[in-house]
């Protein structure tokens, strides 16, 4: 299984590393070689009695049709049509 590993230098010259889906495992290290096997250790044994896995989360009604008209070639002519009828009813 891979995991990204967030890695930057510390003010004191050393190396923090964190994993980016569990951020509680982390580690500080005078290399960053170090820093990073110390987070796959801790990696590996939080994998030993735990499981990452991917569920569906319910999505308001509305995003499910957010963006249905973005690559609609004829979405401009419509919105060009609104604006003329808009203006012959006399609205701003």
């Amino acid at each position: 299984m891979e995991q990204f590993i967030l890695v930057g230098a510390t003010e004191a010259g050393r190396f923090t590393a964190r994993a980016v889906t569990i951020p509680e495992i982390q580690a500080t290290a005078t290399t960053e070689a170090e820093a990073i096997a110390l987070v796959r250790q801790q990696l590996t044994v939080w994998l030993k009695s735990n499981k990452i896995v991917k569920v569906d989360v319910a999505v308001h009604p509305l995003l499910q049709v957010a963006g249905m008209f973005a690559n609609d070639p004829t979405y401009d002519d419509f919105l060009e049509e609104i604006r003329l009828a808009r203006e012959a009813d006399g609205a701003p």
